[in-house]
């Protein structure tokens, strides 16, 4: 009984720190789409790269590698990190440290000008491109998307966005803490009782 008085009177509290939370996250334009790749690991440093994207069949070059361009953004907007032809061939690759949040990655072909807020401010596709961009973190695929310029498909992007999130790992004893704080919490209750 006496349970249900105290998360009563803490509701308030937790809907309070929720609202606060909210205002509190960042508030700068994201991309209009994106894929979501989901969580990539932990804090560190990673690696990535656009080797194998490809110019569709639909595309006026079917086949043949896209000279990529890539760009890394903070959730709020702010750009980390771009490059042209830093991996092999063409192939863009950006290696940097990441903390705990939110990312976005966008591909599009050489002489893309990435800006703040996910901004490319060129139209580095030519009208009938279309690419199948592919990002790989650390070696692995982690995803891939189609942009470019073509009336006749879907591809109206001239930037491929990915969406990742860098966590930290719970430790796996956590559960076992918290447990045992919750045993000693009830154990000291039922003795004043």
């Amino acid at each position: 009984m006496r349970w249900l008085q105290f998360t009563k009177r803490l509701m308030p509290q937790i809907y309070v720190s929720a609202v606060v939370a909210f205002l509190a996250s960042p508030v700068g334009a994201i991309p209009a789409s994106f894929t979501d790749i989901g969580a990539i690991g932990a804090p560190g440093v990673f690696t990535f790269d656009t080797s194998g994207s490809v110019q569709t069949p639909d595309s006026i070059a079917p086949g043949f590698d896209v000279d990529t361009e890539l760009g890394i953004w903070s959730a709020d907007g702010t750009l980390l990190a771009q490059d042209d032809d830093g991996g092999t061939g063409i192939f863009s690759q950006i290696t940097i440290a990441l903390g705990p949040g939110t990312y976005f990655f966008g591909i599009s072909e050489f002489s893309s000008l990435f800006e703040a807020n996910f901004v490319n401010a060129s139209t580095a596709f030519e009208t009938g491109e279309i690419g199948d961009l592919q990002l790989n973190v650390n070696g692995v695929l982690a995803g891939n998307a189609i942009a470019g310029s073509d009336g006749t498909t879907t591809a109206t992007e001239e930037t491929a966005f990915f969406r990742a999130t860098v966590a930290v790992p719970l430790p796996a004893t956590l559960p076992l803490v918290l447990a045992g704080l919750a045993g000693l919490a009830f154990m000291s209750r039922r003795k004043q009782i």
